[in-house]
């Protein structure tokens, strides 16, 4: 049996990026409801290194964020918290970061990958740095709305 979390075979990996300032349980339940779903086979967690959407609210320096949502997910075994926006020191971009997964070999080419979000997100997707160059072809949307999953390309 091939472990997902070692990337032996091509994986359907949920992808959920934030400020996560703080995590807490709703950012928790939505993990867990994607991973329950079987939609995906793991979620890959990606706390913003500067939010670009929040220049003018304080959020909580990044390394704390990161290490505060890795001790949340702790016991969580199908998911995994990613550093990959941590070492940049300028706002994070979804377009950039989706490449630098592939680039430095986080998820492979094969890989399907789900952008979890919440409904909310949705609305205000127009208005993010290139969304559908960006996203077109290359990975799915997975929505919680009201408590349930729904995947959307």
């Amino acid at each position: 049996v091939k472990d997902p979390m070692k990337g032996e075979k091509n994986l359907k990996i949920g992808i959920y990026g934030g400020a996560f300032d703080p995590f807490h349980n709703g950012h928790l339940s939505m993990i867990r409801g994607a991973i329950r779903s079987k939609k995906v086979d793991r979620v890959i967690v990606i706390p913003t290194g500067m939010p670009c959407f929040k220049p003018a609210r304080k959020v909580t320096l990044s390394p704390y964020r990161f290490y505060m949502v890795k001790a949340a997910l702790k016991d969580e075994p199908k998911c995994e918290v990613c550093d990959i926006e941590q070492v940049f020191g300028e706002p994070s971009y979804t377009v950039t970061t989706l490449k630098n997964l592939r680039k430095q070999k986080v998820v492979s080419e094969k890989d399907e990958l789900f952008f979890m979000c919440g409904s909310d997100i949705l609305f205000e997707f127009e208005s993010w740095y290139h969304p559908f160059s960006s996203c077109a072809g290359r990975i799915s949307f997975l929505n919680l709305s009201h408590g349930t999953i729904r995947k959307r390309s």
